[in-house]
């Protein structure tokens, strides 16, 4: 709903390019729609300061013009979902 933050953190964070690392052993309950939905992420190489807040990476080409994706990308692993 805000993908460029809102209040302190706007224009600091992209939640969409954000990687989210692994997950594992997750439980999905209660979902009206099945669980854990991850098909628009498009985890980046992202340069974050101490307090977690994006200084670049967002763009998805680095300014050499580099495919800027995090490969793997994420990971899950033991996900449920019901």
């Amino acid at each position: 709903a805000f993908p460029n933050g809102q209040g302190y953190a706007w224009g600091k964070v992209c939640p969409q390019f954000t990687p989210f690392g692994a997950i594992r052993g997750n439980v999905n309950h209660d979902n009206e729609r099945y669980g854990m939905y991850l098909d628009n992420q498009y985890p980046r190489n992202l340069d974050r300061d101490e307090n977690g807040f994006v200084q670049s990476g967002c763009p998805e080409f680095t300014l050499d013009g580099k495919d800027n994706g995090v490969s793997p990308a994420n990971v899950v692993e033991d996900e449920f979902d019901y």
